[in-house]
């Protein structure tokens, strides 16, 4: 290290940077109680059955709008507003799949038959564009077209 590199702002910033991971250990120490606490509800939230469907939602939404999003912004929406239309599709179709599948759940709990198979039917068509969507972005891929 040449002493030109030990500018005011470089200083500055080190010592920045320290007086804050060593306010952050002391804030630690001091509150693990409640750290603790506050950790075990987020848990039993997060790991109950609901939090877990929650989550695998989540992920399902994220991967699903990452691969077909392509797919509807090259084919669908041709690159609008900035390539991100396409996107926003992907996620309008996945959004509705999952209030279809709620509203199902909802039917069933209230012994609904027909709204349950009306609904059943929006998860279905959802479904079956937003996988070939899925599909067709895979076979895009040149890595992976000896798997399809």
């Amino acid at each position: 290290m040449n002493i030109q590199d030990l500018t005011p702002w470089n200083i500055g910033g080190a010592v920045t940077g320290l007086v804050l991971s060593v306010a952050t250990v002391i804030g630690l120490f001091r509150s693990y109680r409640q750290l603790g606490a506050l950790l075990k509800s987020v848990c039993g939230h997060l790991f109950s059955q609901i939090g877990f469907f929650s989550i695998v939602i989540v992920v399902f939404l994220i991967i699903s709008v990452l691969e077909s999003g392509d797919f509807f912004n090259s084919n669908i929406t041709h690159q609008a507003i900035f390539g991100l239309l396409g996107y926003a599709l992907a996620l309008g179709f996945d959004l509705v799949s999952i209030v279809c599948m709620l509203a199902r759940l909802n039917a069933e709990r209230m012994k609904d038959s027909r709204g349950s198979r009306l609904n059943l039917m929006g998860v279905i068509v959802c479904a079956l564009v937003s996988a070939f969507a899925f599909f067709h972005g895979l076979r895009l891929c040149s890595h992976l077209t000896i798997l399809l």
